[in-house]
């Protein structure tokens, strides 16, 4: 009886043996985990040639400063495909006259983006403009074009003081206090453009602004947030005169009756703007990763109309807050413990309409120089199922 023991014994201990070598030999043959690195597209200020700040004081000035042509209407200075990013104005042309455009550009600065100061016959055209202050400047100023570009994040979208001739058309003005102020402003077009998300109005007309035409478009959300709620929209201030509002469609107009701006102004055609659409957003596939692995950038893709702001949660806990201007979110992993995390990325549109992702984060122990974090898991897994069998083996037959 006592040798079918010992027997039982050596049997138990070399099953024991077998399950561990299997499960060394399964780590030790085990692969790496490739790091997947998501390559991320967009219109950025590094898709184009950096350049210094501008200042232009005479129409001479144009060629000091790289524009190309001889400044007349049919061949203007002209300066493309540029990135300026300042502290402080990044471009400012004054005393000029001749013909000038600027144009496929990015302009990012601390102060202005663009001031146009005692000149004429200057256009901008398909430029992204974010500034601390205003984003262009326009002031004793006649005959200027801005032309299907992009202003956010400043102070006001466009400024302009007296000012003859000015179009604003096409041109998205969101996330400033004011989308567009004016005063002392006459015979100014503004056409097909795109006032939402801007935190006092959309548009602010001063008592001596006169005869100016707005056609053709759409002026929403507006006002103050607070919790992501805007908490009294004011989509327009029109303390002016004679302007004319022609089929302007507004997100606080029930589309009954006549809508408002003011006492002195004519309002032609008005049209509700409603939008009842989630934005649509995509995240990265879920991430394994060692403990040591180089933290890695999450980004989410997000496409929708009328773009306002987005919240970051990790583990049900809020990290931060932002406004959303591009369609690419991306924000960098903080050191975790072992384990499982959830990052969560929430995406409201101007109207209130919000969409969110999880991107799960799997992190685990860094064994044998980080090869196979994924087979460490699944050998651990073996390796404790087999003990258990040896050990129930034992109980049973010893």
């Amino acid at each position: 009886m006592e040798g079918i023991e010992i027997r039982n014994y050596h049997l138990a201990s070399t099953c024991l043996m077998l399950v561990l070598l299997v499960n060394f030999i399964f780590l030790g043959s085990s692969v790496g985990v490739p790091v997947e690195r998501p390559n991320i597209q967009g219109r950025l200020a590094t898709d184009y040639i950096d350049h210094g700040a501008i200042t232009i004081t005479n129409d001479s000035g144009f060629v000091d400063h790289g524009f190309t042509g001889s400044g007349t209407p049919e061949d203007p200075y002209t300066l493309s495909n540029v990135n300026i990013t300042s502290s402080d104005t990044a471009i400012s042309i004054q005393g000029t006259k001749a013909h000038f455009v600027i144009r496929d550009s990015w302009i990012s600065s601390g102060s202005h983006g663009i001031i146009l100061s005692s000149t004429s016959n200057g256009t901008i055209s398909n430029c992204t403009i974010t500034t601390g202050s205003n984003g262009i400047s326009v002031s004793d100023a006649r005959d200027v074009w801005v032309l299907e570009s992009e202003i956010r994040g400043g102070k006001v979208g466009i400024f302009g003081r007296n000012i003859t001739g000015v179009e604003i058309n096409q041109v998205g003005l969101h996330h400033n206090n004011d989308g567009i102020f004016v005063s002392n402003g006459t015979a100014n077009d503004i056409v097909h453009s795109t006032m939402y998300s801007n935190r006092h109005s959309g548009i602010w007309f001063y008592y001596d602004t006169t005869n100016n035409t707005i056609s053709d478009c759409t002026i929403g959300w507006n006002g103050p947030l607070e919790n992501g709620v805007i908490t009294s929209e004011l989509n327009v201030i029109d303390y002016g005169f004679a302007n004319k509002w022609d089929s302007v469609q507004w997100s606080d107009y029930s589309g009954v009756g006549d809508y408002d701006v003011g006492l002195e102004s004519i309002v032609v055609n008005p049209m509700p703007l409603q939008d009842i659409s989630a934005p649509t957003v995509s995240g990265i596939d879920d991430i394994h990763m060692e403990a040591d692995d180089p933290l890695r950038n999450i980004h989410w893709n997000v496409t929708d109309e009328y773009l306002s702001f987005y919240q970051v949660w990790i583990d049900g806990q809020f990290v931060s807050y932002g406004d959303w201007y591009e369609h690419t979110l991306q924000i960098k992993m903080r050191e975790m413990s072992f384990g499982v995390h959830n990052y969560t990325a929430v995406f409201f549109d101007a109207a209130g309409n919000r969409a969110s992702d999880e991107v799960q984060v799997l992190v685990l122990v860094n064994l044998f120089e980080g090869e196979g974090t994924e087979y460490v898991l699944y050998a651990s897994l073996v390796s404790i199922i087999g003990v258990l069998g040896v050990l129930v083996f034992i109980k049973r037959f010893l």
